[in-house]
């Protein structure tokens, strides 16, 4: 963790950059890698049309990639993308000197052996082409493409870690408007707990209501109760709570402010009501946390 230049009153300033988010639950949606292919074409190659079982990313590197994608003549440019999902009809049209990578892969929701569908229904073929960040997307496949000749048991996940970024950072370049609503509800639903957190942020000196927190959202009580459930699974008076003792485990780790003082900038009763809730909830008082 990089330090900043220490403070007088202290012997170390620290950052912290935590999880984008951080109140969001992990996504259910999961990408497993199967393989990447690196494909260099030393003559011309026509490859019949097949039906493709999995999704596979097929990522031009050099000279202009050719194919058929349901019947769609698709050309893609260096540092282009294809993402051909799972019943797609596929045939390739290879010119020598092309240079191409195939990363295939299984896309399952939690608890479900289904494929999951980026796209919306009907999408049009040319719409599954990307232009992908050459300095963001390489490298990640050239890691994953190291990790092959590993044989240690952890390579497998970091492969899938891999592409899940990856995967993401691909899904994040799409036109949102032909993309699959389970991966909208999750952009929304991160959505959602960024505005509420900064909504804490601006308040968290105050005892908010519930009609506080709607107002501040421009959003009815009940809604505001059903989101936050849905998408945090607490209440929101629960939340902000949450979020008020999250920032005084970091103030208590991170500076030498008394806890007094700490319970007034947070907005408890008092210094015995703080560190009462503070222990009920972590298990320890604020004083044994430093």
């Amino acid at each position: 963790m990089p330090l900043a230049q220490p403070l007088a009153s202290q012997p170390l300033a620290s950052t912290n950059y935590h999880r984008a988010g951080r109140d969001l639950p992990a996504s259910g949606i999961r990408p497993t890698f199967a393989q990447l292919g690196v494909v260099e074409a030393t003559q011309a190659v026509l490859f019949g049309r097949h039906q493709h079982p999995h999704y596979e990313i097929i990522v031009c590197d050099r000279g202009d990639y050719r194919c058929a994608l349901n019947d769609e003549q698709i050309t893609l440019r260096p540092g282009e993308a294809l993402v051909v999902k799972p019943g797609d009809w596929h045939q390739d049209d290879v010119d020598a000197g092309v240079r191409y990578l195939g990363l295939s892969f299984r896309l399952q929701a939690r608890q479900d052996e289904r494929s999951v569908s980026v796209f919306v229904a009907d999408v049009p073929a040319t719409v599954q082409r990307v232009a992908l960040d050459r300095a963001v997307h390489w490298p990640i496949l050239e890691r994953i493409q190291r990790e092959s000749s590993s044989n240690d048991p952890f390579a497998a996940h970091i492969q899938d870690a891999l592409l899940t970024e990856f995967f993401w950072r691909l899904v994040r370049a799409l036109p949102a408007e032909m993309v699959a609503a389970p991966f909208l509800r999750e952009s929304d639903e991160h959505g959602f707990a960024l505005t509420l957190r900064r909504m804490f942020q601006r308040h968290h000196r105050e005892q908010l209501s519930i009609g506080d927190m709607a107002r501040a959202l421009d959003m009815s009580p009940s809604s505001l109760t059903q989101k936050c459930r849905a998408v945090l699974g607490v209440p929101p008076a629960r939340a902000f709570l949450r979020y008020k003792l999250e920032r005084a485990a970091g103030l208590l780790q991170q500076t030498e402010m008394p806890i007094g003082g700490i319970a007034d900038f947070l907005g408890f009763e008092n210094p015995f009501h703080f560190s009462r809730v503070f222990k009920k909830h972590y298990g320890r008082a604020p004083s044994q946390f430093r």
